[in-house]
């Protein structure tokens, strides 16, 4: 998960952009590299199936920084 060109073309257009795959979650603003990464599970790599988790306190954290978030500029 780098930036590709459909994030710098929404980057231009929007000033900010969440990129996620449901496990890891990354914020840009601004052509900036990432802003906040949250990383929530990976795939195991015997069991492309099993995810592991990380700790709780990364999802308390994440829904902190969405919460806190300005959506607005």
């Amino acid at each position: 998960m780098e930036i590709t060109e459909q994030i710098e073309g929404h980057l231009s257009s929007y000033g900010k952009v969440i990129y996620t795959n449901g496990l890891v979650w990354k914020f840009y603003k601004e052509k900036k590299e990432n802003e906040k990464v949250y990383t929530l599970g990976s795939i195991k790599s015997k069991n492309k199936q099993a995810i592991i988790w990380e700790p709780v306190d990364n999802w308390y954290k994440l829904i902190s920084f969405l919460e806190d978030w300005d959506w607005k500029s």
